[in-house]
């Protein structure tokens, strides 16, 4: 517990951006995060296990990916 983790995402484009979007276990509500870059981190917690996280890509002509979700978990 304490520890750092990370998700990175690689895309290909012009002029990128991200938006990345995360819920607690057993919410049905999706926030906003604050990261606007190719990699969403944070400190582990046992408040986050469970955590799922998906990053929005959007190029400069408004074409956008939404990625597969990621469960994050504490290690055992």
């Amino acid at each position: 517990m304490g520890d750092r983790y990370c998700v990175t995402v690689e895309a290909v484009g012009d002029e990128l951006q991200y938006q990345w979007y995360f819920r607690n276990a057993g919410k049905k509500t999706w926030n906003k995060s604050g990261v606007r870059d190719n990699t969403y981190d944070d400190v582990m917690t046992t408040t986050r296990e469970g955590r799922e996280v998906y990053c929005v890509i959007t190029d400069k002509y408004g074409n956008q990916v939404v990625t597969e979700v990621v469960t994050i978990h504490l290690e055992k």
